[in-house]
């Protein structure tokens, strides 16, 4: 008789994806600072990390990350709670010029 070889196959681990970092031009024009963009995408890195999250879109509107884990929506982080939650020491946010738009012409 033929004797029977168990081979046992081992899974790799998945190797851990850079974030994406969506609209990111709208970003850098909405913080302005070079060297603040920088301390925030680490900041954003940083919490990927932490929370397994494989990438962040920012919306220029709300001043916030959208944050998502595997193309699926999970939170937002603002830019200020961004701020505290890494004790980073910058400037409020919310105090800065926004671009609303006029209020649209309604007809009643």
């Amino acid at each position: 008789m033929t004797e029977e070889k168990v081979v046992e196959i081992k899974k790799k681990k998945p190797k851990p994806k850079m974030v994406e970092i969506k609209a990111r031009e709208e970003f850098v024009s909405c913080v302005g600072d070079p060297k603040t963009v920088k301390t925030l995408e680490e900041a954003i890195t940083k919490l990927c990390k932490e929370k397994d999250l494989t990438s962040v879109q920012f919306v220029r509107k709300f001043r916030a990350f959208r944050l998502y884990r595997e193309n699926k929506h999970l939170d937002w982080i603002s830019l200020d709670e961004l701020n505290k939650y890494f004790g980073l020491g910058l400037k409020s946010f919310k105090g800065q010029e926004r671009n609303y738009q006029k209020p649209l012409h309604r007809i009643y």
